[in-house]
């Protein structure tokens, strides 16, 4: 009976995929009330009551519907996982489905496994921050934003060949990618807009880039002795914003006079922190 139903109705074959549960061929969940068979062919279906039912079905062997069925390959995301299968199918019911190699994602699959947003680290921003401080400037680099990057992922597919889950995304070298696409420009971004500047003691202190605002160099005061003059960056330009911190990494001073915090604010800053501090060299002369 089953069989002449299928023949009948080929759009109201119906897969159980939960108790009471049954999906069509075009894909929507109908209920039946009770224990049903694995596959139904259901003559009598109220579809426009809330979630739909099954009201008169025959049961289906599996066999019957696999003569209708066809075999296709699918590549996608599950559970954060990047898989392929081969999949029998009748319509929108998988009957049987084998795993197989899905290989490289497609920048289709890139757009669905990363949902808007590129999983940047703290130095891959700090690239886009950089160039986008020297267009403010004036200078001329390329148009790079993370916005315009997500438009078209194909960029992305050299570096994302062996990628098998949302994870694997993560930890790409996004700083060193970035930097690959602006690779006419790296001799300007690391004049105008270094990443690190070399103190007088000798180490080397990250810049941080900010939207709309001069470059912030946080050190603690110790690490600013010998240092007299702000520091410029854009050729000269522009002073960047100097935090000072205590010891304790707390806030002193923010300015991009040095030369005036010096002679002026120095003196009392001095006398506060060595109450504070004592075990720290707190100079007269800095």
């Amino acid at each position: 009976m089953g069989r002449l139903l299928l023949a009948a109705y080929p759009d109201r074959v119906a897969q159980r995929v939960a108790p009471e549960r049954y999906r069509l061929p075009s894909g929507p969940l109908v209920r039946l009330v009770g224990d049903g068979p694995a596959y139904l062919v259901a003559p009598g279906a109220d579809l426009t009551a809330q979630g739909g039912r099954i009201l008169l079905y025959a049961p289906l062997d599996k066999g019957h519907l696999e003569e209708r069925a066809e075999v296709v390959s699918w590549r996608g995301w599950e559970e954060g996982r990047f898989k392929g299968y081969l999949e029998q199918r009748y319509q929108a019911l998988v009957l049987e489905r084998i795993g197989v190699d899905p290989g490289p994602p497609t920048a289709k699959h890139l757009e669905e496994a990363l949902r808007g947003q590129l999983p940047l680290s703290a130095e891959a921003q700090q690239v886009l921050l950089r160039l986008s401080f020297l267009r403010e400037h004036g200078v001329e680099v390329p148009e790079l934003s993370e916005e315009s990057l997500l438009q078209d992922l194909s960029w992305l597919l050299p570096w994302t060949q062996g990628v098998r889950q949302v994870e694997d995304l993560k930890a790409l070298p996004w700083k060193e990618i970035l930097l690959g696409l602006v690779s006419e420009a790296a001799g300007p971004l690391e004049r105008l807009a270094p990443e690190v500047l070399l103190l007088p003691s000798g180490r080397r202190k990250r810049l941080i880039y900010r939207e709309k605002a001069p470059p912030l160099l946080s050190l603690r005061i110790q690490e600013a002795f010998g240092l007299r003059e702000t520091p410029r960056v854009l050729g000269g330009r522009v002073p960047v914003v100097v935090e000072l911190l205590s010891p304790a990494g707390r806030p002193v001073q923010v300015t991009q006079d040095l030369r005036s915090f010096w002679e002026k604010r120095y003196p009392q800053v001095r006398r506060e922190l060595m109450r504070r501090y004592p075990k720290h060299a707190w100079p007269e002369n800095p």
